[in-house]
């Protein structure tokens, strides 16, 4: 259960990140 909580809480952290970077990175993380 921890391990789960873990993944939502980095899943979070970096769609975070992401809205913080530019158009071009996001760009080419997808």
């Amino acid at each position: 259960m921890e391990k789960i909580r873990e993944v939502i809480a980095y899943k979070d952290y970096f769609e975070n990140f992401l809205k913080k970077q530019p158009i071009k990175v996001q760009n080419k993380v997808f």
